[in-house]
């Protein structure tokens, strides 16, 4: 979820580079970048990417926060948490997502 270039940090890999490095490991690697907020579009991009995983899924960003905002609002899109459940287990890992309650909302109507 960390858009290239995000920051003029010379040690931020592309995301090129690490879907090289991930199909050479055998992990099927997505680029989706969110810049703020996540988009719907970017929602369902990982919704897909939920239902089409096999194994383990690790969503990253440079602090976490767009990455659980986005896997937050994926799986209440889902149907597997409560809008409630995932507000406290975001809680309980040091993220404060409640602000996104009228998304949570707009996705679970």
């Amino acid at each position: 979820n960390r858009p290239d270039f995000e920051e003029d940090i010379e040690d931020q890999p592309l995301s090129t580079v690490i879907e090289l490095r991930a199909a050479e490991l055998g992990i099927r690697f997505l680029y989706i970048p969110v810049d703020g907020v996540p988009t719907l579009e970017a929602v369902h991009r990982t919704k897909q990417a939920l239902d089409s995983a096999d194994g383990p899924v690790l969503a990253y960003c440079l602090s976490g926060m767009r990455s659980i905002m986005l896997l937050s609002q994926a799986l209440v899109l889902r149907g597997d948490f409560t809008i409630d459940e995932l507000i406290a287990k975001a809680q309980t890992l040091g993220y404060n997502i409640n602000r996104l309650r009228p998304e949570f909302d707009s996705i679970a109507a």
